[in-house]
């Protein structure tokens, strides 16, 4: 054979022994294509966005030279690199393998795994991730205090309070004070810069959310948009026995805090996981939820934390040898053993564990408010006929309709002290929308008042013959 051939058939045949060797050993090339790869910064140069493809978010893996584990950890920023400590390297596989052992649906194994990978490439601030401190003796608790007791010791204001908007927030109820929240965005930053050691810019406040009978709050983290430094400002609660915050500190170890009316804790909500899994005994918790990132240059967004999801988040089994060793090995997480034993100290098998993080306030069944008494009852009832009257007068259609769905409405022909209804303050001032929506909701036409006037009565007396509330009445 000619030297040339001799030389193309060695070159073939280490190609082919090569190929072989990669088809035997795909872990091997892995940890080899580890070793050989870029260090990678998180975001990488290489952008989630909205709708990106599985194919294109997976080559951008590659392209920002991303691998999982993560080959480095960062703190502060601009970020700087620093060590993953053992226990928290631990606790993250616990994840991973709770992660690849239990879920089964797409949606639910991406979620976590979105948040997993986010709590572990996020940079850290401070040394433990958390810290208590008293407010009671400040003028933002007066004012939180003030509006607290306006609206939820007040048994009545609190009935009327709205349900929560936010999707998935069970029974918690709300109040909205902007101003308040805005000044305390504004009072409370200085603070939590000293606490960070960055400069923070004000990201969003979310409040009051007031917690019901039997409320749970998932294990999440929050958004790495706005959500980067973070405060719960507790008010004040109304409870059986404690309902701590439980988090995780830097190191992966799960903790209890329970926060006395007047503390705030501050936190790094888009890195450490933190819940409520154990249920509210009681009837009110309230909280002002607060949030900062950093104001030079911060440039997070989930579409980034998407692309640095591995590949094979799917696979139940870990790529590489000794990743798919040291998750094989891994016990339940922290989040889980601590869940466990809250019900194993009452005797109980642990429940379905609350989870999903589109439905973050979860309640357990067999938890609900606490009836009204007799009284309460009574007295609601006189503040709903007065609400009601208030708004038929106005033409509030709106808020009228808001009422009527939000409560029984039994008192629609209750009177005031001259037996004035809804219904006939709707007729004198002319509104027949009003009108309509009381007659819909079971408003008795025929009642009169304490002087023997009917609902048409006092729209003859007001208005003409072709008036429009006029109109809707002859037709009844």
């Amino acid at each position: 054979m000619p030297s040339t051939d001799c030389a193309r058939h060695k070159t073939f045949l280490g190609q082919t022994l090569l190929l072989r060797r990669r088809r035997r050993c795909p872990d091997m090339m892995r940890l080899l294509a580890t070793l050989l790869a870029v260090e990678a910064t998180y975001p990488g140069p290489h952008r989630g966005y909205r709708g990106m493809p599985e194919t294109e978010r997976i080559e951008f893996y590659e392209r920002n030279g991303y691998r999982w584990p993560p080959t480095k950890a960062t703190q502060g920023w601009p970020p700087v690199a620093r060590k993953e400590s053992a226990a928290y390297k631990k606790s993250r596989d616990e994840m991973e393998a709770w992660i690849r052992r239990n879920l089964t649906t797409y949606k639910a194994t991406w979620d976590e795994w979105s948040s997993m990978v986010q709590s572990r490439a996020m940079p850290r601030f401070t040394e433990k991730g958390f810290a208590v401190v008293d407010y009671s003796d400040t003028e933002f608790y007066r004012e939180l205090k003030a509006q607290y007791d306006k609206n939820v010791r007040d048994p009545v204001a609190f009935s009327q309070l709205r349900k929560e908007k936010m999707q998935g927030t069970g029974n918690a109820r709300f109040y909205s004070q902007s101003q308040l929240n805005a000044k305390l965005l504004d009072g409370l930053r200085p603070n939590l810069e000293e606490w960070s050691g960055i400069e923070l810019q004000n990201g969003q406040s979310y409040g009051v959310r007031v917690y019901g009978e039997g409320s749970t709050l998932v294990n999440h983290i929050d958004r790495c948009e706005t959500h980067v430094i973070s405060a719960i400002f507790h008010i004040d609660h109304d409870l059986d026995e404690p309902w701590p915050l439980e988090i995780e500190d830097h190191d992966g170890n799960w903790h209890e805090v329970n926060l006395k009316p007047g503390e705030v804790c501050y936190y790094e909500s888009a890195k450490q996981y933190h819940a409520r899994l154990q249920p509210m005994r009681g009837r009110a918790y309230a909280s002002v939820f607060l949030h900062w990132f950093p104001a030079q240059n911060w440039n997070w967004t989930m579409w980034d934390g998407h692309v640095m999801v591995p590949p094979d988040f799917e696979e139940k089994e870990a790529s590489g040898f000794f990743r798919r060793r040291a998750v094989a090995n891994a016990g339940p997480p922290p989040f889980l053993r601590h869940f466990d034993a809250y019900w194993s100290k009452r005797g109980r098998p642990s429940p379905s564990l609350p989870r999903g993080v589109e439905n973050p306030v979860q309640e357990y069944e067999g938890f609900g408010a606490p009836s009204p008494t007799p009284e309460e009852t009574q007295r609601l009832r006189v503040v709903n006929a007065a609400a009601a009257r208030k708004h038929a007068q106005r033409g509030d259609v709106a808020e009228l309709h808001a009422l009527l769905d939000r409560v029984a409405v039994d008192f629609l022909d209750d009177g005031d002290e001259n037996g004035w209804t809804a219904l006939h303050e709707a007729a004198r001032s002319g509104h027949a929308d009003v009108l309509r929506l009381l007659v819909a909701k079971g408003a008795d036409a025929a009642k009169r008042t304490k002087y023997g006037q009917s609902v048409h009565d006092i729209a003859r007396d007001a208005h003409d013959a072709d008036h429009p509330a006029m109109r809707f009445l002859g037709e009844l």
